[in-house]
C-alpha cells in the first residue's frame, strides 16, 4: 500500500506589510498576531479560512521583538526592545506590564501551568507568575540574547549566545549541554511528548530528547536559521537568513519557499498552515489546501521578487536556480503581468534584471545581478553595537587577538578611532588599523556613499603652513545649576501629574540619583548610571512637551559628559532619534534660549567618542536644519556663541574620509554666518574651522575654491594677533 506524500505548501495569503521588518509573530487557536521594528503589533483572526486583520496597535514606543497568544487565548503577550513584557487583551488593550529585564525581550514562552519565561539581551531568563505578574526567579549564567521554551510545569530550556544550552527544573539547573551549537543558539521549540528542537547561527538544526540526548541535526540551509516549529503532522519548518522556509521530514528537507528577505520567524498555525515573518514587511501565510491559494499575479509576483533576491545574495543563484530562469531568448514571447514588473533572465551564465514596460510591450533591461555580501554576528561591547556585520576581523596587538567588526558603509578611520578608544590605545595607531581595514576589505571597494574611495583623489591634504591649525581641543559646556535644574525638573513634572509621561515615585529616586552622579563630577568612573536611570530620560523627560523642555534639554547637555551617555549613540542607528529630536526643537521653537542649549547640548556631543561619531554621522542633517531657521542670523550673543563652538567642534572631528556634503555644508554655513559675526572670539573660531577642516581633508581644498571662502575671509575684519595670523595663512593656503 502507497503512502500519500504530503502536498507541497503554495502562498496562500499576503497579510498587510508593516512598514518595517516583521521580527515577531506568534499563531494559537483562531489567532495570529505580528510585531514589527515599526512599533506595531497585529491581531489577526481566521474567519472563514482567512486571516482577516482585528486590530492595529500603535502603543509601543519601541521595536516588537517577541509575541505569545496566551494559552487560554484571552490575550496576547509582547516583549518590546525597551526592556518591558505588555500583557494585552483579546481586543489588544493593555492589562500588564512586566518590569524586570534590563534589556530587550527577545523570547517569550507560556508553560501549561501559567507560568511565563522571558528572555533578554540582558542575558538572564525571568520566570513570573502570569496572573499576577510577580517574578518567581531568575535563571542567570547565560550570555547576552537568551531563548527560552516553558516544558511541562516547572521545566525550562534555554539557550544564549554562549552556544551551550540549559534545562532546569524551576530555579535549579539540572544539566548543561556545552557546545550545543557552533554558534548562537536563536529558538528553542517543542517536539510533541519527547523532546524539542533548536535552531543556531552555525546553520542547523538539532533535535535532543528532553534529557538532553542529541538524536539528529538537520543541514541545509545557507545561513543563519532564526526560528524553528513543529507542524501538526510532525514535520518541521524553518526560517532563514537564506531567504527560505524549508519543511523537514524528520532529516530531509522535502520543500524550500523562497523569499524576497530574511526570514526571522517561521509558525504553523492550527490547520497546519505556515506563516512566515520576513524582513521586507510582510507577513505571509502558505497552505497545502489546493483550494487556499493566492492569485497567479501575487504568487508570480512573490517568486520574481525571491529570484531577484536570491541573485543578490552571497553567492549570486545557485546553478540549478539559474537553470530555472528564461533565457534573453525569450524577451520578445514573454510578456509582462502588469506595468513594472520586474524578472530576470539569464544572457549565457549571468542573471539579468529587466523591467515590463506596459505601454510599449517591452521587457527594459535594468541591470546586471551581482552578490550582496554575507555577514558575521558581532556580541557587542562599549563602542561597537552587538549585531551583524559584513566584517569581523582579528587584530593582533601585544600578542593579543582583538575583534573588530567593520561595515563597508562605514568610515574606517572613524571605527580605528573607536576601536583605539576601546583598546586604550594611542591614536597613533589610527592610521595602522585604517590601512588594516582597507587590505582587508573584499574588493577594496569604497567605503560608502559619500565616502572616499581607494583611486579616488584624495589621500594626503595639501600643506597648509600654520602655527594654529589643525586646532583639536573642543569646547564644551560643563558648568550647571544643580539645585535649580532639580527644582525646576520636578515642578514641571508636578505639573505633568495627570499625563502619562510624570514620573512615578521610583522614576522620581532615580533622577534625584542621577542629578546627584552628575553633580560628582570627580567620580564619574566611579558611579554608573544604570539603564533605568538612563530610561528616565529617554522615556519620560526628553518626551515633554516643549514648552517644559528646557531643564530637560539641560539635564541632556550634562548627562553628555557622563560615560554611559555613549550607549545612546552606539546602537545601529547610531541614536538618529535623540539628534532628530534636536532637530524638531530648533524647527519648533522662535525661543533663543532653548536653541542656545541644542547648540550646547549638540556641543558637548564631541565629548564621548560614540556621541562624537554620531553628531558627524548626521552633521549634514544638524546644519540643514540650523540653516533652515537662520539660527545665524539670530543677534542674541549667547546663542552667536555657542552656535560657534558647535561648528568649531565639529571642524575638530573632521577627517580625509568626511561625507562631501557635510564639508559642503560645514562651509556654506560659515560662509553665510563669518560676514555679520561681530565677536572676535566666534570669529576667531570660525577662521580655524575653515583651517582645521582644509588642512585634514584634501578634497576639501576643491570645494573651498568653487564656494569662495577666500573672498569671505578677505572680508573679515580681525582684531586680534591670532586671527589675523589665521587669516593670513588661509589666504596664503587658497591663493
Amino acid at each position: 500500500m502507497e503512502v500519500e506524500s504530503p502536498k507541497q505548501f503554495h502562498l496562500y495569503q499576503n497579510l498587510k506589510a508593516h512598514t518595517a521588518a516583521v521580527r515577531a509573530l506568534a499563531t494559537g487557536g483562531p489567532f495570529l498576531v505580528t510585531g514589527s521594528i515599526d512599533k506595531t503589533v497585529r491581531i489577526y483572526r481566521k474567519i472563514d479560512g482567512a486571516y482577516i486583520l482585528q486590530n492595529e496597535l500603535n502603543i509601543f514606543n519601541d521595536y516588537i521583538f517577541s509575541l505569545q497568544v496566551k494559552r487560554n487565548l484571552d490575550g496576547f503577550i509582547v516583549g518590546c526592545k525597551d526592556s518591558h513584557i505588555y500583557v494585552l487583551d483579546v481586543e489588544g488593550n493593555p492589562v500588564q506590564q512586566f518590569e524586570g529585564h534590563t534589556g530587550p525581550v527577545n523570547s517569550l514562552s507560556e508553560s501549561p501551568s501559567g507560568k511565563l519565561i522571558s528572555g533578554g539581551w540582558d542575558g538572564t531568563a525571568i520566570v513570573w507568575d502570569l496572573a499576577t505578574g510577580n517574578i518567581l526567579f531568575k535563571l542567570e549564567d547565560h550570555k547576552h540574547a537568551v531563548s527560552v521554551l516553558a516544558l511541562d510545569n516547572e521545566i525550562f530550556v534555554t539557550g544564549s549566545q554562549d552556544k551551550n544550552i540549559n534545562i532546569w527544573e524551576g530555579s535549579k539547573k539540572v544539566k548543561t549541554i556545552t557546545g550545543a551549537h557552533n554558534d548562537i543558539i536563536r529558538e528553542l521549540t517543542r517536539v510533541s511528548e519527547f523532546g524539542f528542537l533548536s535552531c543556531s547561527n552555525d546553520e542547523q538544526i538539532k533535535l535532543w530528547s528532553y534529557g538532553g540526548e542529541l538524536l539528529t541535526a538537520l543541514t541545509g540551509h545557507e545561513a543563519f536559521i532564526f526560528s524553528v516549529s513543529l507542524l501538526p503532522d510532525g514535520r518541521f519548518v524553518s526560517g532563514s537568513d537564506d531567504k527560505t522556509v524549508r519543511i523537514w521530514d524528520h532529516d530531509n528537507c522535502k520543500q524550500t519557499i523562497s523569499h524576497p528577505s530574511t526570514i526571522w520567524v517561521v509558525r504553523a498555525d492550527q490547520d497546519g498552515e505556515i506563516i512566515s515573518a520576513c524582513a521586507d514587511g510582510f507577513t505571509r501565510v502558505f497552505s497545502s489546501d489546493p483550494n487556499r491559494k493566492a492569485t497567479t499575479e501575487e504568487i508570480d509576483e512573490l517568486e520574481s521578487q525571491s529570484q531577484m533576491a536570491a541573485s543578490q545574495g552571497p553567492e549570486g543563484l545557485s546553478e540549478a536556480e539559474l537553470a530555472k530562469l528564461p533565457s534573453i531568448g525569450a524577451l520578445k514571447t514573454t510578456r509582462g503581468k502588469k506595468d513594472g514588473e520586474i524578472r530576470l533572465f539569464k544572457n549565457g551564465t549571468m542573471p539579468e534584471a529587466y523591467v515590463w514596460k506596459q505601454e510599449q510591450g517591452i521587457w527594459e533591461k535594468i541591470g546586471d545581478v551581482v552578490g550582496n555580501k554575507q555577514t558575521h554576528w558581532y556580541d557587542g561591547d562599549r563602542f561597537f553595537a552587538q549585531g551583524e556585520y559584513e566584517y569581523v576581523f582579528d587584530v593582533e596587538f601585544g600578542g593579543d587577538t582583538k575583534k573588530l567588526p567593520y561595515n563597508s558603509d562605514e568610515n574606517p578611520l572613524v571605527v580605528a578611532e573607536k576601536f583605539c578608544a576601546r583598546e586604550s590605545l594611542s591614536k597613533s595607531n589610527c592610521e595602522q588599523i585604517c590601512q588594516f581595514i582597507r587590505q582587508n576589505v573584499r574588493g577594496r571597494a569604497g567605503y560608502g556613499p559619500g565616502l572616499k574611495k581607494e583611486g579616488q583623489a584624495g589621500g594626503k591634504a595639501k600643506e597648509l603652513t600654520s602655527n594654529i591649525f589643525p586646532y583639536n581641543q573642543i569646547i564644551i559646556h560643563e558648568t550647571g545649576n544643580f539645585d535649580g535644574l532639580s527644582k525646576k525638573l520636578f515642578e514641571f513634572d508636578e505639573a505633568m501629574k495627570d499625563t502619562p509621561l510624570a514620573l512615578k515615585e521610583t522614576e522620581q529616586t532615580r533622577l534625584q540619583r542621577i542629578l546627584a552622579i552628575l553633580k560628582d563630577t570627580g567620580n564619574y568612573h566611579t558611579y554608573e548610571i544604570s539603564e533605568l536611570e538612563i530610561e528616565v530620560i529617554t522615556t519620560k523627560l526628553l518626551k515633554w512637551p516643549l514648552d517644559k523642555l528646557l531643564p530637560v534639554l539641560d539635564l541632556f547637555r550634562l548627562f553628555l559628559l557622563h560615560p554611559r551617555s555613549e550607549k545612546l549613540f552606539s546602537g545601529l542607528d547610531s541614536g538618529l532619534g535623540y539628534l532628530t529630536l534636536l532637530c524638531q526643537v530648533v524647527r519648533s521653537t522662535q525661543s533663543d534660549v532653548l536653541i542656545t542649549l541644542v547648540l550646547k547640548v549638540l556641543a558637548n556631543m564631541f565629548y564621548h567618542i560614540c556621541n562624537k561619531n554620531s553628531v558627524m554621522k548626521y552633521a549634514d542633517m544638524i546644519l540643514e536644519a540650523l540653516e533652515s531657521q537662520q539660527v545665524n542670523q539670530r543677534p542674541k550673543d549667547t546663542l552667536r556663541t555657542a552656535l560657534a563652538a558647535f561648528v568649531f567642534n565639529v571642524s575638530t572631528a573632521i577627517t580625509n574620509l568626511t561625507n562631501d556634503i557635510v564639508l559642503e555644508k560645514l562651509f556654506s554655513f560659515i560662509n553665510n554666518t563669518l560676514p555679520s559675526e561681530g565677536n572676535p572670539e566666534n570669529v576667531m573660531r570660525y577662521l580655524i574651522a575653515y583651517g582645521n577642516t582644509l588642512s585634514k581633508c584634501a578634497s576639501a581644498t576643491d570645494a573651498a575654491q568653487n564656494m569662495g571662502i577666500k573672498n569671505i575671509i578677505e572680508q573679515v575684519q580681525t582684531q586680534n594677533p591670532q586671527a589675523e595670523e589665521c587669516k593670513n595663512d588661509l589666504l596664503k593656503y587658497l591663493a
